[in-house]
């Protein structure tokens, strides 16, 4: 039972954040959309994290493919006002790992499940909801620096799930499970502190 459940939890790759998916490589591989998950994905949760890195992917990745933003952010204009910026179409309130509006986002952007390649920082939403769709899944590391206690919970429950999962043949330099252990480090410090 474990291998199966490991297989829909599992991403097909692992990185620091976006502004390291080569979007040339993802091409070559025959990508033409992604659908991204906004919440310390693209935007971090807390003020201290400089995203000019990430805005300046996205507006790369915006030359070449077919770009959309599944939220499961229940405030609609926070996830307007951050899309309207790319000029990127967007669901929020997306309820993932429910893959339907994973299959919206797919047919509004014209494309194919072959296609497509989702983005997220969440094994237990984002990158279940891909599998369960059956998409490609690129995990990132989460872009807040100071994560509330939830999120401080579930990134150290995911980390273990991660721990628990066969390593797959392609893992970027820093894996995500890394950098959720450097980022809880230091929230651990300043919480002695």
């Amino acid at each position: 039972m474990w291998k199966s459940l490991s297989s829909y939890l599992r991403p097909d790759k692992r990185f620091k954040d976006v502004s390291e998916i080569d979007l040339e490589i993802l091409k070559s591989e025959g990508v033409k959309g992604i659908i991204l998950d906004l919440d310390d994905t693209l935007l971090p949760s807390d003020i201290k994290t400089n995203k000019d890195k990430i805005d300046n992917w996205l507006k790369k990745a915006k030359k070449d493919f077919s770009l959309f933003v599944v939220s499961n952010n229940s405030r609609h204009d926070y996830v307007k006002k951050f899309c309207e910026k790319f000029d990127i179409p967007f669901i929020a309130r997306a309820t993932k790992p429910r893959s339907k509006f994973l299959h919206k986002a797919m047919l509004q952007m014209k494309l194919n499940k072959g296609d497509i390649v989702i983005i997220g920082d969440r094994l237990t939403t984002d990158i279940l909801a891909g599998k369960l769709f059956g998409i490609k899944a690129f995990l990132v590391a989460p872009l807040t620096e100071m994560p509330s206690i939830f999120q401080k919970i579930v990134y150290k429950i995911e980390a273990k799930v991660l721990k628990m999962i066969e390593p797959i043949a392609e893992v970027a330099p820093t894996p995500i499970k890394d950098a959720v252990k450097e980022e809880l480090k230091k929230v651990e410090i300043k919480a002695e502190n």
